[in-house]
């Protein structure tokens, strides 16, 4: 790990997809943990999305989420970039 990075120097984002947690059909339960764990591993307020289960969607909040954050998803695993 760089000398340069810390947990407190990443956003993150949990994006849940599912379509019955977003009509309130289903109550959210793992997206909740996920982000009192990444809270609890030091980064600040992570952003708690959900959205259909529909592709455009996703890559829509993916797409929203990688400009708000500095750790995006990438084919070879997570990329993380200093904030601007």
């Amino acid at each position: 790990m760089s000398p340069e990075w810390s947990p407190d120097s990443v956003g993150s984002t949990v994006v849940v997809v599912s379509d019955r947690v977003l009509s309130g059909e289903k109550e959210d339960k793992a997206g909740p943990g996920c982000v009192r764990r990444l809270a609890g591993l030091g980064m600040p307020e992570p952003r708690l999305r959900v959205v259909a289960e529909s592709r455009s969607d996703i890559e829509k909040e993916i797409a929203e989420s990688c400009d708000a954050a500095t750790a995006c998803p990438h084919p070879w695993g997570i990329r993380v970039s200093r904030r601007k």
